[in-house]
């Protein structure tokens, strides 16, 4: 007979093992072809899509109107993220590059020869790399991902773009 609490581990351990991912497992940087973290484990996400198994936090920033709640915006970036990652990339609008521009002027980008990785909070680099089309799908380090989201989704709401987490599928305002 095993004690309660070592059975609940257990469950949870077996639990995650299948996928069934949850919390901070969940905030995790996506792995498009032309990241330089794509040599990663991955895992399965809950919003079905691939990820990095590093703890980070990821926002989904577009250019296009403005969905009406969470459920539409869920939508869009589903399909968005369909048609722009994974396969051939698209040069990215002319706002969704001056929106990246703005986050590297306030925080360093990330490049393969950096030598302070500590001074960038984003997960992979360079940022305009996560950039198609009209979609940008970007990860920041989760110990600044608070000051960093913020700043980002202020810049999108500014720059007339939408901001959404897909975390936890809801637009930011």
């Amino acid at each position: 007979m095993h004690p309660v609490r070592a059975v609940r581990i257990h469950r949870s351990a077996d639990a995650f093992g299948r996928g069934l991912c949850g919390g901070v497992a969940m905030t995790a940087v996506p792995l498009p072809m032309k990241t330089a973290s794509n040599a990663a484990m991955k895992c399965r996400a809950v919003s079905g899509h691939e990820h990095n198994a590093a703890m980070s936090y990821d926002l989904a920033v577009w250019d296009g109107p403005r969905p009406a709640g969470d459920a539409a915006a869920l939508e869009v970036f589903e399909d968005l993220y369909g048609r722009f990652t994974g396969g051939a990339s698209e040069p990215p609008t002319p706002r969704i590059r001056q929106y990246i521009e703005g986050l590297v002027a306030r925080w360093p980008d990330l490049s393969a020869d950096d030598e302070d990785e500590d001074a960038s909070p984003w997960s992979d680099g360079p940022l305009i790399n996560n950039a198609s089309g009209p979609l940008f799908y970007f990860g920041m380090v989760f110990s600044k991902y608070q000051e960093v989201a913020s700043f980002a989704a202020d810049l999108a709401r500014t720059s007339g773009l939408v901001c959404f987490d897909p975390q936890d599928r809801r637009l930011i305002v």
